[in-house]
């Protein structure tokens, strides 16, 4: 299978496909997916705000960076839980399968441009349909997981909401850090 078929695998029919991905080392193309969304999101910005060129590359190289962050946070937090639950997958292959699951998420900028000119309409129409490309997202995901860890729906249903709490818990633990040094800083 190439990378194009994967692709349309995972989009159309996902439980074989991610069946198939499991069994393959394919790290690389999952890079590249992470790139590809990092790229379109870029494109859009500079659509949107009418950046020019060089605000295109940097907007791109942020969201590379931020893209892929999230994306390693989220294999490490999603194989931890994974393996509390009893799964059996590396991290590779939980990063393989959340890149390819991610893959819906490229059609949220194009959406965005197709509908911006309709104004309030647009924007309405838009708005359902990023909740319905999210919601096929967070399916195949829960598919990923599924397969690269080998067990049961509920398990990696329970993994993907365990990983939202452990990103909660991130979060509020940065944001009592940084609270805490503020009141530090200002003591001294």
């Amino acid at each position: 299978m190439n990378i194009l078929d994967n692709i349309y695998g995972v989009l159309f029919k996902p439980n074989e496909t991610f069946s198939k991905l499991s069994e393959q080392k394919l790290f690389s193309s999952s890079i590249l997916i992470i790139v590809m969304l990092a790229l379109i999101n870029a494109l859009k910005n500079s659509v949107v705000f009418d950046a020019g060129n060089g605000s295109t590359w940097i907007l791109f190289i942020i969201n590379s960076i931020l893209y892929t962050m999230v994306w390693i946070m989220s294999g490490v937090f999603i194989t931890f839980t994974a393996d509390i639950f009893g799964g059996s997958g590396k991290i590779s292959e939980t990063m393989t399968g959340l890149a390819y699951s991610s893959l819906p998420l490229i059609f949220i900028s194009p959406l965005y441009i197709l509908f911006l000119p309709m104004g309030e309409t647009g924007e309405n129409i838009y708005s359902l349909l990023k909740v319905v490309v999210f919601i096929w997202a967070l399916v195949l995901s829960v598919v990923s997981i599924k397969f690269s860890h080998k067990f049961h729906t509920t398990q990696a249903i329970l993994s993907l909401i365990s990983l939202i709490f452990l990103k909660l818990l991130f979060i509020m633990g940065l944001m009592i850090i940084s609270i805490l040094g503020a009141i530090f800083a200002s003591s001294l």
